[in-house]
């Protein structure tokens, strides 16, 4: 029935198309069909914030019930905004580890990302191929994309200390794999910033992490550095 009444409002000039942005961006959505057909009839005929309107309550209603790969996929759609910012930082923040590693759709987005320009997907992007390497076991893989996350600026402040976990399980339970001296150069450097940046704010056990941290990397390093010597 509601097709009909869009359809009938279509040919009601300006007037009509503006019932027709209020009436959509006021329906309750049914279901996951419904969402279709009501995107394309925005699509075609340009109704740009009714398309939001339907992008964000998908988004978020698949955000609720814990689908992610769902609430990523529509937010997709809604393009680089804040639908697809709340998207990633609800997905990073509740998805577990065993989710990220699975959420296949972004293997698909390598070009997309680069061209989307958004720091948060990036990052959840970057996050999905850690979770991944880590899942298959593949930990040598895993720690330069780790290297990269940390280093960057797109991660949230908050999100250091996961991050920092992460290091800290490869650098101390994980002696086998070998982290390049070009990356370990990067992470003394950047706990060296990172230490002068948060010296009034960080508490007692992100500050004993990091000074952990920065052993391991040394040790690490000069091991590095011992080995390249003892090879000439």
């Amino acid at each position: 029935l509601w097709e009909i009444g869009a359809d009938y409002l279509l040919q009601c000039g300006s007037e009509g198309r503006l019932r027709l942005e209020n009436h959509i961006e006021a329906m309750y959505l049914e279901d996951e069909a419904m969402a279709e057909n009501l995107m394309r009839i925005c699509v075609e005929q340009e109704l740009d914030d009714s398309k939001a309107c339907i992008v964000n309550t998908m988004t978020y209603r698949y955000l609720r019930e814990g689908e992610w790969s769902a609430a990523l996929s529509w937010a997709l759609r809604g393009g680089r905004g804040p639908a697809l910012d709340t998207a990633v930082n609800r997905i990073v923040w509740h998805a577990d580890k065993n989710e990220l590693a699975t959420l296949s759709l972004l293997d698909h987005l390598a070009d997309y990302v680069a061209e989307l320009e958004s720091p948060s997907l990036a990052f959840l992007f970057n996050y999905y191929r850690f979770h991944r390497s880590l899942g298959l076991g593949d930990v040598r893989s895993a720690a330069p994309i780790l290297v990269s996350l940390i280093s960057s600026t797109n991660v949230p402040q908050s999100f250091h200390k996961i991050l920092f976990g992460y290091l800290m399980l490869i650098l101390a339970d994980a002696p086998q794999v070998q982290i390049p001296p070009e990356n370990l150069h990067e992470l003394v450097s950047f706990f060296r910033q990172y230490s002068i940046d948060n010296a009034e704010n960080v508490e007692d056990s992100s500050e004993d992490t990091v000074r952990s941290l920065k052993h391991l990397l040394l040790t690490r390093l000069a091991d590095a550095e011992m080995a390249s010597v003892c090879v000439q």
